[in-house]
This record gives structure tokens, C-alpha cells and sequence, in this order.
């Protein structure tokens, strides 16, 4: 049916882990969403779009009130890079992590276990088996976090983290690159490797 509306409550923002998309910020919400009705609004009491339907967690695939939607900044933010770039440009750091959790702990923590050589997060001195506890201010206990986090700043945004090594918390401030301009540049950089015996690196 075309032209209809439904009414609900925003449960929770921030979702992430459910297994939808790489990167996951969705606001989820009991209003009823059903196939075909993605893409429509979200909409607040003042009629203000807040986010963009897109999703529902269901075995049955119809509607079970757990709904999902993209919130209207990262919409902006998608909606700004495809006029200015033609194509959305995320940020990249360079690490690779994977969630642990021992015996005891509440939650599960979030450990580097490599870091790309010349990436962002080598310059800024992080390290194997770093453990991070904050990034931007938000407590983090999952990678979907942190991809999220990171995947919703600006090319060449700074970035606070608070990382645990050897039970000392250290800060670090580190600036989002493009993986797209890093994979040119080593690209290039190969090639004059290749032709003339030359090897360069960036300059960090």
C-alpha cells in the first residue's frame, strides 16, 4: 500500500553488530517497517526526518517490531560526498582487531592485532596488542564500534583514543586517511621500484 504511515518509539540509537553492512549506526525503532518500505522517512513529532527506513530483524521476513533506520547525519554526510567526490569516501586507519573476552570480564574488549606499515595508526604510534578503551569519547567493547566510529568522521578528521598497553592508559590523537589514495600511492611507488630500483616511503 502506497502513502501509508506508522507509529512508534526510538528504542535505542547507535546499533551496530547486527549483520546487516560493514558499517552499522542505526537507529532501531518498534514502528513497522515491512519490505518495500525502505528508503522512506523517519520521521520525529515536529515532522523532522531523522533517519531513512531501511531494515527489519526478522526470522519470518515480515514486520516482529524491531525495525531498523539510517540516521539523517549520515545521510548528509553520504548525500555531501556524492556531490562533491561523485562517491563516498571513508576514513581508514590501518590496523587490523578482533574482539576477546576472558575468564571473569563483563564485556568483551577490543585488541590491535597488526598494524599496516606507513597507515595512520603507525604514525600515530600504535602497536600490537594495544587494547582500545575509548575512541571520540565512547566507551568501546566491540569492533562493530569502532568501524562505526571511525567510518562516520571526515577524510583528515583527528580522532581521540585511549589505548591500554600494559595496563597504562595512553592517549593518542590520530588523522583519518583514504585507504583509496594509500593503495595509489604504494601502487605508484612499486612501480618505480620496479623500473628503477628505487624504493621510496612516505614521509610520516
Amino acid at each position: 500500500l502506497g502513502l501509508s504511515i506508522t507509529a512508534g518509539i526510538v528504542s535505542s540509537k547507535g546499533r551496530d553488530n547486527i549483520g546487516f553492512t560493514d558499517i552499522e549506526d542505526f537507529i532501531q525503532t518498534d514502528a513497522s517497517i515491512n519490505p518495500g518500505n525502505s528508503g522512506g522517512p523517519l520521521v520525529n513529532l515536529q515532522g523532522e526526518m531523522v533517519g531513512i527506513n531501511t531494515a527489519i530483524h526478522s526470522s519470518s521476513g515480515g514486520y516482529q517490531g524491531i525495525s531498523f533506520a539510517i540516521p539523517s547525519n549520515i545521510v548528509k554526510r553520504v548525500v555531501h560526498d556524492l556531490i562533491q567526490y561523485g562517491r563516498v569516501r571513508r576514513g581508514w586507519m590501518g590496523f587490523i582487531a578482533r574482539e576477546r573476552r576472558e575468564k571473569g570480564m563483563q564485556k568483551s574488549d577490543v585488541e590491535i592485532l597488526s598494524i599496516i606499515k606507513n597507515s595512520p595508526s603507525e604514525d600515530a604510534g600504535l602497536k600490537k596488542g594495544d587494547i582500545f578503551k575509548e575512541i571520540d569519547g565512547e566507551s568501546i567493547s566491540s569492533v562493530g564500534s569502532v568501524v562505526r566510529i571511525i567510518g562516520n568522521k571526515y577524510i583528515g578528521e583527528t580522532i581521540p583514543f585511549v589505548i591500554l598497553r600494559k595496563n597504562r592508559l595512553l592517549h593518542f590523537r590520530i588523522t583519518l586517511k583514504e585507504k583509496k589514495d594509500y593503495k595509489e600511492q604504494k601502487k605508484s611507488l612499486f612501480y618505480i621500484f620496479q623500473r628503477y630500483g628505487i624504493e621510496f616511503d612516505e614521509l610520516s
